[in-house]
């Protein structure tokens, strides 16, 4: 008989018996007649088994937490901050260092010039001064000895032709005190001067199209600190594991436009590069391809392919120094979508292309060196100081006309298909 205020803690609630096992279909603890009568057939497993694969799998669940626990205690954490941002902090330092010490030396070299310039003015000043004062004591002596050496009979009787000789001589050079204020170059070396300053900055400030992001460096990458080479030192271990890749992206993605930029690859026999529409740590082993959101080419020894699960080879008759990756738009069945063409930066040649890539979500850049890579490195862009004016009717609706062109062109190509 069942006794009135119900079952004692651990035994069952229907039949009072004790509970001794785990229905894992269920999810609930039963005893040994709820096994025989209404947990026929489900998997069923004793309490103590139960418990242990219980735990085993908190314990898998905790693992991260620790390890990441682990990671914000440690006492060198805070202090590989520190180095970062000093460093950071010191290489601020060293590019302002570099700009003054051009700015010190462009003012250096125009305040010679101008140095210069005045010395030369001055000379030929001095040179016409001089003859000037010559030719004056000459005309003023010859007259001073008409006056003194003629009486005055003989004065006033040739006094005429005097006159006429003095009026007949070259005429007189012109005022040089006229000219000294005159400096005629002045606006050479003043003129627009912060402008060309600036202008000529550029030859010592490069303009990078793509930046590499210092936080997805995997260990053994060595990155410099403008961020635009990169290169992977010997390491044996790392590379013996199949499916793990030594990959730096961008830290820009483009979403729309055109972009290209040119990455210099040298005599290396092992790189991959091109473009990734990943976003999540690119860790562990995975696989280079279009379907994992990878596109671009890959270099093993003397053979190109073509970053896929079938690896095709590309035909390239000559080796390429520099790579120009480059993101465009094409036009397909599934309308406007972007392409990706990898060709030679010296001649154009075309070395792989891929179209039909989504128009949602950034694309980033990025590269991969390998084991056997010597020094990948992000070419500085050609950089062009243009005046603005006012735009015309196609600079301002140019962008406009160009869709709206597509759009039509994709209709026509519809339809005629559709029929």
């Amino acid at each position: 008989m069942r006794r009135a205020g119900g079952p004692r803690p651990g035994r069952c609630h229907l039949h009072w018996q004790e509970l001794q096992f785990h229905c894992e279909t269920d999810r609930q603890l039963i005893c040994w007649q709820c096994r025989r009568s209404g947990h026929r057939g489900h998997q069923v497993q004793p309490i103590q088994q139960a418990v242990r694969k219980c735990k085993e799998a908190m314990k898998n669940t905790m693992k991260p937490l620790r390890q990441r626990l682990r990671t914000l205690t440690k006492p060198d954490s805070n202090k590989r901050t520190t180095e970062c941002a000093q460093k950071a902090e010191a290489q601020v330092k060293k590019e302002f260092q570099r700009l003054f010490q051009f700015l010190r030396d462009e003012e250096m070299a125009r305040v010679g010039a101008l140095k210069e310039e005045w010395e030369s003015k001055s000379s030929e000043m001095k040179e016409r001064m001089d003859g000037e004062l010559s030719f004056l004591t000459d005309q003023v002596k010859e007259l001073e000895e008409e006056l003194v050496g003629r009486d005055d009979v003989t004065f006033l009787q040739d006094f005429d032709c005097i006159r006429k000789r003095v009026a007949s001589l070259p005429s007189l050079p012109s005022p040089v005190g006229q000219e000294i204020p005159d400096f005629s170059d002045m606006a050479k070396h003043l003129g627009n001067l912060k402008f060309k300053v600036w202008k000529k900055m550029i030859t010592v400030c490069p303009y990078s199209p793509v930046i590499l992001n210092p936080a997805s460096v995997a260990v053994g990458v060595s990155v410099s600190e403008d961020l635009v080479r990169l290169r992977v030192p010997e390491c044996p271990v790392r590379h013996r594991c199949p499916g793990h890749h030594s990959v730096v992206i961008g830290t820009r993605g483009f979403t729309e436009g055109v972009h290209s930029w040119d990455v210099f690859v040298g005599n290396s026999t092992e790189w991959m590069l091109g473009v990734t529409s990943w976003k999540k740590d690119l860790e562990g082993p995975f696989s280079m391809c279009p379907e994992n959101g990878f596109w671009g080419v890959q270099l093993c020894g003397s053979d190109y392919y073509t970053l896929s699960n079938s690896k095709k080879r590309l035909r390239v008759k000559k080796t390429p120094q520099k790579i120009r990756v480059q993101i465009g738009w094409s036009v397909g069945l599934r309308g406007l979508c972007r392409k990706v063409t990898l060709s030679d930066a010296s001649n154009g040649a075309v070395i792989s292309s891929s179209s039909g890539i989504s128009s949602t979500g950034p694309l980033f850049p990025f590269c991969c060196p390998m084991e056997h890579s010597s020094e990948m490195r992000i070419m500085p862009a050609a950089v062009s100081i243009r005046l603005k004016e006012d735009p015309g009717f196609l600079e301002q609706h140019g962008l406009t006309l160009f869709t709206l062109l597509l759009a039509a062109v994709f209709s026509v190509y519809s339809l005629y298909y559709m029929e």
